[in-house]
């Protein structure tokens, strides 16, 4: 089974793991989300919070999870002995705080401390965290678990993707523009405790909500790779 999804990953650039959570798991991983969305550090529409970012610094118990056998062991499996997880965002998508996201790529990493490195290029700020863009192979070595805390139908809002585009590298505007008008988009619904492994050069999008319903989603990524120059993942 897991040489299916490992394959299906590499060519769909997303996969979904059916219940990959335990019950109980979840249940204290919800909690601490409701804590975390509800804090003064979650970014904030005027109707309550969001979005969090930095999640493994901000949450040991969020941390602690995202190094568990449960997760890491597939991290591994996909990434080699030296994947740890290095960014983790959550997202609660509803009726008091929703939106839409156009089509794009994920295309950059958080670090430490801002070194000027060839190859390291674009650089940002985010809650003061310096973000930049890597050579692509980095992006290409590292995986999204998606960790689905609600269920997550088409009236939710739900991540869209242009299946397969990860394997074109960085895309200008003008690539995606042309992507979306080739290819079909591919909904990616999803069941309480289910996981959606997804390659973050994956062109996608999502569109509001249409439910009151809460739609949260526990985004952490992997990588293996030490990066050069000094330069040190923000979260690991």
């Amino acid at each position: 089974m897991i040489h299916h999804w490992t394959a299906e990953l590499e060519e769909q650039g997303v996969v979904l793991l059916n219940g990959a959570i335990r019950d109980d798991i979840l249940t204290q991983v919800s909690d601490e989300a409701n804590r975390l969305i509800a804090s003064p550090e979650a970014l904030d529409r005027g109707k309550g919070g969001y979005a969090l970012r930095h999640l493994l610094k901000r949450s040991p118990a969020i941390g602690e999870f995202a190094n568990s056998p449960s997760l890491l062991n597939i991290a591994m499996y996909l990434l080699g002995e030296g994947a740890r997880p290095v960014k983790g965002i959550l997202f609660d998508k509803g009726e008091a705080a929703n939106w839409s996201v156009r089509w794009h790529q994920d295309t950059t990493i958080s670090v430490k401390q801002k070194i000027e490195t060839p190859g390291f290029e674009a650089w940002s700020h985010k809650d003061d965290v310096p973000h930049v863009r890597p050579p692509v192979e980095i992006m290409e070595r590292i995986v999204a678990f998606r960790i689905h805390l609600d269920d997550c139908g088409e009236e939710n809002g739900p991540l869209k993707v242009l299946a397969g585009s990860h394997r074109r590298g960085y895309l200008s505007r003008e690539e995606v523009l042309r992507l979306m008008k080739e290819e079909p988009p591919v909904p990616c619904t999803a069941r309480k405790g289910d996981v959606l492994l997804m390659r973050p050069l994956i062109v996608h999008s999502s569109s509001r909500s249409r439910s009151p319903a809460h739609r949260r989603v526990i985004h952490i990524e992997y990588s293996a790779e030490n990066l050069p120059n000094g330069l040190e993942w923000f979260e690991s």
